[in-house]
């Protein structure tokens, strides 16, 4: 993800004495933060005396853990769900359960040893605590997101971060809890986007606009990169106004899903899509008329770097048209007919194919933004 901006400041890099806003809507404070974080310890402390009284009375042992049901096919939010309550039971109906609750105990227990110690973890460490029980890195994802939605906390509040990603360059600064004030301008090359949990504020005033790009995302873009756009989106100040943010990704399902990632949200991260979602996202490119270098002609695909639909791409589609986004009555009409000629066609294309434009993808992105800027 890439950041292009105003020139830049010319004040110095910020010291931890400079004065730090005060904390927007959705964004936790420091005190706010550390209720949660205490709340999380009781109800593991709570979750474990419960397994230690039903061992003590020699019953079946089990652990509390929320799900998400899909609502109803046809519902008018996308992700649209609601919380079930099920159990987990030692020694389980099946050899799987059986695992299921071993797993979950074990994650408990590092979570809680990370809180203790007031340790940050990632998904990642906690995996390779016991990969041998953990099996594969999903599972771990999978679960430590079901645990902050039954504890309904917000993954950062059980003290595990995101894998940082995203790179990012450009004119800002990060505005970090303890009032720290980082100028990203001042430091050469890209930076990764790390998690944002302990991060207040992004001062933005010095830029017009931001280019996300987007490359394997499949679909699914980052939390940290998704927590860093929604700060960027969100004014500073009452009554500023917040930079344009413009998605260039391939165009095919995946290009589409992570722009709609960015903007709605997704199902596995659906109780923090409030906190995430950047609702005034628009798409830059590529759309279909970008294929064809002013013709229509989808017959010639090897010269013009069309890549036919796979079946999985097809499925995706049809899957895509169901969202209430995009549906004949949704608000992403531009979506959705984009989707319909990309199944029409039988084509997909990545940006890399603006390569064989006058000036490179650069030059063609540089035209793009001009224009898209133009009619705001």
């Amino acid at each position: 993800m890439t950041i292009v901006d105003l020139p830049p400041a010319t004040d110095d890099v910020g010291t931890p004495s400079e004065p730090a806003p005060a904390p927007r809507p959705g964004v936790l404070g420091a005190d706010s933060a550390r209720v949660a974080n205490q709340l999380v310890v009781a109800k593991i402390e709570s979750q474990v005396a419960a397994i230690a009284a039903e061992l003590l009375l020699q019953e079946e042992i089990s652990i509390v853990i929320r799900t998400k049901k899909a609502a109803a096919r046809f519902a008018q939010a996308d992700f649209e769900c609601e919380a079930v309550e099920g159990l987990v039971q030692f020694p389980g109906r099946t050899a799987r359960e059986t695992w299921r609750f071993t797993v979950l105990l074990r994650i408990l227990d590092l979570l809680h040893e990370a809180l203790m110690n007031g340790a940050v973890v990632s998904k990642r460490n906690i995996y390779y605590q016991d990969p041998s029980l953990f099996k594969k890195q999903a599972g771990v994802d999978r679960y430590v997101d079901a645990l902050a939605f039954t504890f309904r906390v917000q993954r950062a509040n059980l003290n595990v971060t995101a894998a940082a990603k995203g790179l990012v360059i450009g004119n800002f600064r990060m505005i970090a809890e303890n009032g720290t004030i980082l100028h990203i301008d001042s430091q050469p090359g890209a930076r990764l986007i790390n998690d944002m949990y302990d991060q207040k504020a992004i001062d933005c005033s010095g830029v017009a606009w931001v280019l996300v790009v987007e490359k394997e995302a499949k679909g699914y873009p980052d939390l940290s990169s998704r927590a860093f756009l929604r700060l960027l989106s969100t004014p500073l100040d009452v009554g500023a106004v917040p930079p344009r943010i413009f998605v260039l990704a391939d165009f095919d399902t995946d290009g589409i899903a992570i722009m709609s990632t960015y903007k709605h949200g997704s199902w596995n991260m659906s109780h923090e899509n409030a906190q995430l979602n950047v609702p005034s996202i628009r798409w830059l490119g590529l759309r279909s008329r970008d294929l064809f270098n002013g013709t229509t002609d989808a017959n010639d695909a090897e010269s013009s770097r069309l890549l036919p639909l796979s079946k999985r791409d097809r499925s995706m589609a049809k899957k895509m048209l169901e969202k209430p986004a995009m549906r004949e009555t949704g608000g992403e009409g531009e979506w959705r007919r984009e989707v319909q000629v990309m199944m029409m066609i039988g084509f997909k294309a990545e940006m890399e194919m603006m390569d064989g434009c006058e000036g490179g993808i650069a030059k063609w992105t540089e035209n793009r933004l001009i224009a898209e800027l133009a009619r705001l």
